[in-house]
C-alpha cells in the first residue's frame, strides 16, 4: 500500500518519491480534483478535465457505436468474450441477445444532459 504524506501546497510524497500536484477545478462537472503534472501523459491528457469527465467523454465519442449499450442511465459495451447474459431491444427494433455485455458504469447527470441519453432497453429473457 502507498503511503501518501503532504508536507506543503502542491507537494506530495509517494513512497518517498516527489510529485508536485496542482488542485483543479473541472471544466465539464465543475467538481474539484488533484491535477499530477508528472502523469500528464497517462491518465490526464486534458488538465482542465477531471479523469471522471475524461472517462465519460470517451463514451460520448463512441456514443453511436453499436458496441455502446445505455439502459436505464447505465452504460455497457458489448465485447467478445463473456459477461453478463441478456436481450435487448433497441427503437430500431433490433433484437440482441448476448451474454457478452459489460457494465461501464451510472452516467453522470451532466453527461446523459450532452447525449449520453438511453438507447436500449432490457426485453426479458431468451
Amino acid at each position: 500500500m502507498k503511503q501518501v504524506y503532504v508536507l506543503q501546497k502542491n507537494t506530495q510524497y509517494v513512497d518517498g518519491t516527489r510529485v508536485t500536484v496542482t488542485n483543479r477545478t473541472c471544466r465539464i462537472c465543475g467538481g474539484h480534483f488533484v491535477y499530477d503534472r508528472k502523469r500528464v501523459g497517462l491518465y490526464q491528457p486534458d488538465n482542465r478535465s477531471c479523469p471522471s469527465c475524461q472517462f465519460w467523454y470517451d463514451r460520448w465519442l463512441t456514443r453511436d457505436d453499436p458496441k455502446m449499450v445505455r439502459v436505464d442511465g447505465i452504460h455497457y459495451m458489448l465485447l467478445d468474450f463473456s459477461g453478463r447474459s441478456a436481450c435487448l431491444e433497441f427503437p430500431d427494433g433490433r433484437i440482441v441477445y448476448t451474454n457478452n455485455l459489460w457494465r461501464q458504469g451510472r452516467i453522470p447527470a451532466v453527461w446523459i444532459g450532452l447525449g449520453l441519453t438511453d438507447n436500449a432497453r432490457f426485453k426479458g429473457k431468451k
